[in-house]
């Protein structure tokens, strides 16, 4: 990250803001492929590129609204040498608990929508409905230190809800849709996720789509980000964590997920999750108390 690139973060256990402002350096233009554990609600307030979401890309401009689900894979591109302003808020339902109110109401709107489909809220939704004035006032506020600016900050996550509930239900023009070039890597995406249980891999894509692995790779690699096989295990893991969220057993997850030996599973889990299976299922054990 360039000196000039610059993230600030500001977590609590109800959100966590995250402020992205400068010009991303070469080697930072791409956010890895990766899944979020709360709902996400990004505003860009400078900058322009593509945020990938289950393979689907979705061009954003200054003052456009993306939300993402925690069940939705994703990727943001950054356009070189554009300087970005981006203000990402995560939320989760502790937001909520002092106020003894319904969650539902607030947060049905983000898990209750189809996957990959309408992520993004255009500019001109955004300030119809004041989002982009209420985040402004969240920036603003998140960075006093005292205490009653805490307060402050969740009242107006819960105004933010509130307000994205209403952007999302005028929300169906074409331009907020999401964009992909290839149809073939549309077709694989699906198949991929119909199948990634099994016993799929690059060579049985590419014999089930009459295309070389060569070409199935380039293409895969070019407009989703990771490649064929990386897209899979993503897939895996994030399988294997819900089966271990469900009680599941270590072992029993990973080969439900479609892994076929325990060692290899182990290196691709502890590669890009960061810790191991069994540090992942004590910190659900630690959450759960």
């Amino acid at each position: 990250m360039s000196e000039s690139f610059k993230r600030t973060c500001f977590d609590d256990d109800a959100y966590k803001i995250h402020i992205t402002q400068g010009i991303p350096a070469v080697d930072a233009l791409s956010v890895q492929m990766h899944y979020d554990p709360d709902p996400i609600i990004e505003f860009f307030k400078e900058g322009q590129g593509m945020v990938n979401i289950e393979g689907k890309g979705y061009p954003f401009r200054a003052g456009d609204v993306i939300y993402i689900t925690p069940s939705e894979l994703h990727t943001t591109h950054f356009a070189e040498g554009v300087p970005i302003h981006r203000v990402s808020i995560h939320l989760n339902r502790k937001l909520l608990e002092p106020f003894e109110c319904d969650a539902d109401v607030f947060f049905g709107f983000i898990e209750k929508k189809k996957k990959g489909l309408g992520n993004v809220i255009g500019a001109e939704i955004v300030k119809e409905h004041g989002i982009d004035e209420i985040i402004d006032t969240l920036e603003k506020y998140v960075s006093c230190p005292e205490p009653k600016y805490h307060v402050l900050v969740q009242c107006k996550a819960i105004e933010l809800l509130h307000a994205m509930s209403g952007a999302v239900h005028v929300n169906t023009t074409e331009d907020t849709q999401p964009y992909l070039e290839s149809d073939l890597i549309n077709r694989i995406l699906q198949h991929i996720n119909n199948h990634y249980t099994e016993n799929i891999t690059l060579s049985t894509i590419a014999d089930h789509f009459f295309h070389s692995k060569y070409h199935i790779c380039t293409a895969f690699k070019k407009y989703v980000g990771v490649t064929v096989t990386e897209y899979i295990n993503i897939r895996r893991i994030h399988f294997v964590n819900d089966q271990i969220r469900s009680g599941h057993s270590i072992h029993e997850a990973c080969f439900e997920a479609g892994f076929h030996n325990y060692s290899n599973f182990y290196r691709i889990y502890t590669k890009h999750m960061g810790l191991t299976p069994q540090q992942f299922k004590s910190n659900q054990k630690t959450t759960d108390k």
